[in-house]
């Protein structure tokens, strides 16, 4: 267990809990203490408080990163592709067909995996161990996991500063009149299934660019990439323009075994020396052999 504490100095009194620690702690960013303040792993004064708090002199701030067990995971070894990996990050190739992590007991997951090979990962959370995002069930490909506390802060915070690289190649449905461009269209949850949609109120920005680099009859192979990061946003963006991803069933795409979307490239700053770590992926064979049908 890691633990911090300090005393509230005259000079910030007044001033907002979760900013008051980001400049104590300068390695985590604000974003990140605001989560920990809500897990309720920062005290003051011994008691939880919200991240607007506002101190007063010789308040003691308590800061608790404590080491958790994953009891609702089960150790189901998959043998998941590992293509780098260090004493601080782990990035992978996620299959089809495989959650990250388990809603219940007895699910395989990424992180169920992962340990059952002895590989560390961070447990800030006892549920996401490592998680700091996610591709779809259906999705492969690229996948990056933090192997430590300090790691799944810095990744956090990039991927919400959007400081991620990130690109997938996809096979729709139909030929684009304009090979390149971006899509704009806002995106919110929905009450029932499927869970997004397109909305212009009470919806959050979504943008996605995309490149189409091969057609042939009825279908495209495109190279897409977020510059946002909502849930099923390429997807959803597809689907609303007529250009369903093929295998994408829940948002109109035709049936197939596979859900061709697969995370080519993947980019970040690594968390402890800051270098920018780059890693991309061929056209996988399904996709190849799905372009080269008659």
């Amino acid at each position: 267990m890691q633990k911090k504490s300090f005393r509230v100095e005259e000079e910030n009194s007044g001033l907002r809990l979760d900013k008051y620690l980001s400049q104590k702690l300068k390695i985590f960013s604000r974003s990140s203490f605001k989560y920990l303040i809500r897990e309720g792993k920062v005290k003051v004064n011994s008691l939880p408080q919200k991240p607007s708090y506002l101190l007063k002199e010789g308040d003691l701030v308590e800061v608790v990163l404590e080491e958790r067990e994953f009891k609702d995971i089960s150790l189901i070894r998959l043998d998941i592709p590992i293509i780098y990996h260090d004493e601080d990050v782990i990035v992978i190739n996620k299959p089809s067909g495989v959650i990250v992590h388990p809603v219940k007991r007895g699910q395989p997951s990424v992180v169920g995996d992962l340990l059952s090979r002895q590989i560390k990962l961070a447990n800030i959370s006892s549920q996401r161990p490592g998680v700091v995002h996610r591709l779809d069930k259906a999705t492969s490909g690229l996948m990056v996991l933090a192997k430590n506390n300090l790691s799944f802060f810095d990744l956090v915070s990039q991927f919400r500063e959007r400081k991620i690289v990130k690109e997938y190649f996809a096979l729709v449905e139909g030929i684009f009149l304009e090979k390149e461009g971006e899509i704009d269209l806002p995106l919110k949850r929905t009450k029932y299934k499927p869970r997004m949609k397109v909305g212009f109120i009470e919806a959050k920005k979504s943008l996605t660019f995309y490149k189409v680099l091969k057609e042939k009859k009825d279908f495209s192979l495109l190279l897409l990439k977020p510059h946002t990061g909502r849930m099923h946003q390429l997807r959803v963006h597809l689907s609303f323009l007529g250009h369903p991803i093929i295998g994408d069933e829940k948002y109109g795409g035709r049936k197939e075994e596979l859900l061709f979307l697969y995370s080519c490239r993947l980019g970040f700053y690594h968390p402890q020396n800051k270098e920018f770590k780059e890693f991309t992926l061929p056209l996988p064979l399904e996709f190849k052999e799905y372009l080269e049908k008659e």
